[in-house]
């Protein structure tokens, strides 16, 4: 990211609290949407936290490529990319997504493609 105000940070995984388990989750999620879009089938992915938006957003992105674009609604952007004060990423799924965070962190080692923040639109509710 550029721009005044913004930079680009290298999160250190080891602060990353549970960042193993957090990956291998939204890897399984990743593999899951990226099977349900091969198949050309609809998938609605409702999850308790937005953290979930990395693993489901990066399986549409591994099927549909450079070609998908991303509506999120949400009361937050969630493409912050430093950690809370509790060491959480939970406001960081599209900070992952989009590359901000250019470290590779410790149970993330399948997200590979990044989207491309054209291909974003934001409404805040």
């Amino acid at each position: 990211m550029q721009g005044k105000g913004f930079r680009t940070n290298n999160v250190k995984s080891k602060l990353f609290k549970n960042s193993q388990q957090f990956g291998n989750i939204n890897g399984e999620i990743r593999k899951r949407v990226y099977e349900i879009a091969s198949k050309q089938r609809f998938m609605l992915n409702i999850g308790g936290d937005h953290s979930v938006a990395c693993g489901s957003l990066h399986g549409l992105l591994e099927h549909y490529s450079y070609e998908l674009r991303v509506i999120l609604v949400d009361a937050h952007a969630n493409c912050n990319y430093e950690l809370d004060l509790n060491r959480n990423s939970h406001g960081m799924p599209l900070g992952h997504l989009y590359g901000a965070i250019t470290e590779q962190i410790k149970g993330f080692e399948w997200l590979k493609q990044r989207l491309d923040t054209k291909n974003i639109i934001y409404v805040g509710i």
